[in-house]
């Protein structure tokens, strides 16, 4: 086993080909069958291996700390729902969490590309940890793993069972009429996202929080995770359910305005 901790990475010019290369592995991987679910981190190992004696730096669980913000935004698209295992394989943040195929994110979405916008903002990552199986086989199975992030939050609505599952919020709005009593309220539905869920137990959740990784005022656009409280009882602690990415120059939610309480409310929460 090669020694971790060695820093053997490329030039910068390189390190988007290689991020290219890894996506592709990946999406590959995860739309094949693994003789033993269980390792599925460990059956990937040896490629693993080969990318870090090229780019080094810590191994979470699939994703790199490097790169960890791009690689939690991995989705299914929605031929590929299935099940979660039964039994636990990585915390629901990887996408070793879920079965069938993913498609992982990549930076080259100019509507949140440095190249092209100016103003991209970013929750901060306080910790992310994974407890390892065995601890001579760093690039294999894990037994638990939490990932810590200062973020804000929307608590918000979803259809995850219709064909092009959305995110919606609940606005409301004012209803005046002979018949009406005093400062009368009533609501409509905004869809303010698409939404793709991690697994078939999607349509049976309806807590579900969007946090944005990711997100441009100037271009009214953002990314992220869809969240849901664990049943565990620790404050501020949830898993992931799902990715969101925002209809673009929608107009309500972070985007509304420099005092929205979303954009200037943060919080700090654990992802298992």
């Amino acid at each position: 086993m090669f020694p971790l901790g060695s820093d053997l990475s490329p030039a910068i010019g390189a390190q988007s080909d290689l991020r290219w290369a890894w996506k592709e592995v990946v999406e590959d991987y995860t739309q094949r069958a693994v003789t033993k679910p269980a390792d599925k981190l460990l059956a990937l190992a040896g490629i693993t291996e080969q990318s870090y004696r090229i780019w080094g730096g810590k191994y979470l669980a699939g994703l790199w700390e490097a790169t960890l913000l791009e690689d939690l935004l991995w989705f299914k698209d929605y031929e590929t729902i299935f099940p979660r295992p039964a039994k636990y394989r990585a915390p629901s943040w990887s996408w070793a969490s879920v079965e069938g195929r993913i498609i992982a994110y990549t930076t080259g979405d100019s509507r949140l590309d440095s190249r092209f916008v100016d103003d991209i903002r970013t929750c901060d990552v306080v910790q992310c940890h994974v407890d390892l199986a065995r601890d001579e086989l760093p690039l294999g199975r894990v037994t638990a793993g939490i990932l810590r992030i200062r973020c804000v939050m929307m608590k918000t609505g979803w259809l995850p069972d219709i064909e092009k599952p959305e995110l919606f919020l609940n606005r409301p709005i004012s209803v005046e009429g002979p018949f009406t009593s005093p400062n009368p309220v009533t609501f409509e539905r905004v869809v303010i996202a698409d939404a793709y869920p991690d697994s078939v137990e999607a349509s049976t959740i309806e807590d579900v929080w969007a946090v944005p990784l990711r997100w441009s005022r100037k271009s009214r656009y953002a990314v992220g995770l869809l969240l849901t409280p664990t049943e565990n009882g620790v404050v501020d602690s949830y898993r992931r359910v799902g990715y969101f990415a925002t209809n673009e120059g929608f107009e309500v939610g972070w985007f509304d305005d420099d005092d929205s309480p979303c954009l200037n409310f943060e919080r700090e929460v654990v992802i298992i």
